[in-house]
């Protein structure tokens, strides 16, 4: 039996539940990828639509959290600038103070999460050019680098305010 007959359904599914199409057609993709790498052929699967259904909803589970993630990056970087911004009249002694306190916070992180922000921060490497010198996947550098940066607005959001 042909899966690929259910794709525009699949599609019209994941659109309507995250609301952007190209991320969407993305996603659909993901989800037939998924299910022919899992499966050989048919893979004597009773139901394929609900298989592929429940590929979908896991696959925007994934984006949603990967979503919620980089939005907590995006905010500390918000919330930095408009502390850097200010007051003009004092702007470089805030801004070392600042850059002072986040490395100080930086140095205090776990030792794998310290790596993780130094490597994506400092180095200014994508996790994928980093995960290579860390020794780990690319989605396990980003749960570090995410850890780190958690633990980093948590200690910043009092100065930040």
């Amino acid at each position: 039996m042909e899966k690929t007959k259910y794709y525009s359904e699949i599609k019209r599914y994941i659109t309507s539940r995250i609301r952007n199409p190209d991320d969407a057609e993305d996603l659909t993709r993901r989800v037939f990828l998924e299910f022919y790498q899992n499966n050989d052929g048919d893979g004597g699967i009773e139901k394929p639509k609900a298989y592929l259904f429940g590929i979908a909803r896991k696959q925007i589970g994934r984006y949603r959290s990967q979503k919620h993630k980089e939005s907590g990056f995006m905010q500390i970087d918000t919330e930095m600038t408009g502390r850097l911004s200010y007051n003009n009249y004092n702007k470089n002694s805030q801004a070392n103070e600042l850059i002072e306190e986040i490395q100080t916070i930086i140095s205090q992180l776990p030792p794998k999460a310290r790596e993780a922000v130094e490597l994506r921060l400092v180095n200014n490497l994508s996790p994928k050019e980093a995960s290579p010198r860390s020794d780990c996947s690319a989605d396990r550098f980003y749960d570090r680098f995410y850890e780190g940066m958690k633990i980093l607005k948590e200690k910043l959001r009092d100065q930040l305010l």
